[in-house]
């Protein structure tokens, strides 16, 4: 199954190029720099260069992609991860992000199934899980012009046929501005209020308590997704999907 998983992820690990144009940035050469060094196959030479790119304070998703497919190809399974996680966040709706990183995650050790939401609940939670909160931010406040706009029309209207027929147009634009800005408030405490992590060390010990003595409660290994709950002197204090939690050190992870 690897050297299936191997043999596809040759295919699907090709630098992606972003839409927008570098060409007035002092990023331009870097990333040249950095494709270039990746299709000849210089993988640590490339990982270098792009991370040299977000140094600098320039953040795309087709960077940090680009990033996580040079540390996967130099044999990195927990920063590919983080950096394909980083990706996904600003491309929600890529589709070689989000084959790469389930490729990569099923070559982890520890098979952890994510937390699945209800069926029904699919339909409320589907923006927040499909758009980055730049997206949501802007489609909120066309909803919210819409709705208000609709709002005004309905209130000046003189005709009772109209008026009803506002009034319909004013509740479904509602309900979706109400839904918009609940998904735009979930992605902001999902990923701003509420911190993850990626294992980065081969294989950690997760403990009862914020230091080498206390008793080991379980084994944890590198490119596995947890959640932060505490944090103490150098500790973190980790939950996982199936209800585990102990405190690892902070140096064997990374907050995505």
């Amino acid at each position: 199954m690897k050297h299936f998983l191997l043999v596809a992820l040759a295919f699907v690990l090709l630098p992606s190029f972003p839409k927008w144009s570098l060409a007035q940035s002092a990023a331009s050469g870097l990333y040249q720099q950095a494709n270039q060094a990746y299709g000849e196959g210089k993988f640590p030479e490339a990982i270098k260069t792009y991370e040299k790119i977000l140094e600098s304070g320039f953040t795309n998703g087709a960077v940090l992609y680009n990033l996580g497919n040079a540390y996967f190809k130099d044999n990195q399974l927990g920063r590919a991860i983080l950096f394909y996680e980083r990706a996904k966040r600003l491309l929600p709706r890529d589709q070689d992000v989000a084959a790469n990183l389930a490729l990569a995650s099923q070559l982890t050790v520890d098979k952890i199934a994510s937390e699945k939401t209800p069926r029904f609940m699919g339909v409320f939670t589907w923006p927040a899980r499909s758009m980055s909160i730049a997206e949501l931010t802007r489609v909120s406040f066309f909803l919210y012009i819409i709705t208000a706009a609709l709002v005004l029309v309905t209130i000046w209207t003189r005709s009772h046929v109209a008026r009803k027929r506002l009034l319909l147009a004013s509740f479904i634009a509602g309900v979706m501005l109400i839904i918009g800005v609940a998904s735009l408030l979930g992605n902001i405490h999902g990923q701003q209020m509420v911190s993850w992590i990626i294992i980065l060390n081969p294989v950690s010990d997760a403990r009862s308590g914020p230091g080498d003595e206390y008793t080991k409660i379980f084994t944890i290994h590198e490119g596995t997704k947890a959640r932060i709950r505490q944090q103490r002197e150098g500790w973190y204090l980790i939950s996982l999907p199936n209800g585990l939690a102990g405190w690892i050190p902070q140096e064997i992870a990374e907050i995505i």
